[in-house]
């Protein structure tokens, strides 16, 4: 399923929460999701690859690996996570789609 997510797909939920499944109540919110295409654009049959950027509480700090966000109406998405340090009203925590 990852396979077939674009950055289109995120870019209406910038803002909306995520909740992170094992984490006793921990939510993600959606601050961006940006591209990382080249100028020489993307490769054909491939994806313009992206990434997103999460806030999460300041506590805790969820150490980088995989997580099982969910979010009601959508399909749950195990995606690699890693904290990328503090942000303005917390944590932030990159995820990369190439």
């Amino acid at each position: 399923m990852l396979d077939h997510l674009t950055l289109r797909h995120f870019t209406p939920r910038i803002g909306e929460s995520f909740g992170v499944a094992g984490t006793e109540g921990v939510t993600l919110s959606l601050l961006q999701a940006n591209s990382l295409a080249s100028a020489s654009g993307v490769p054909p049959g491939g994806r313009e690859p992206f990434d997103l950027i999460f806030l999460g509480p300041k506590s805790p700090i969820l150490p980088q690996r995989i997580y099982r966000l969910e979010r009601e109406g959508d399909e749950p998405l195990e995606i690699f996570i890693v904290p990328i340090g503090p942000v303005e009203g917390g944590i932030g925590y990159q995820t990369i789609f190439a």
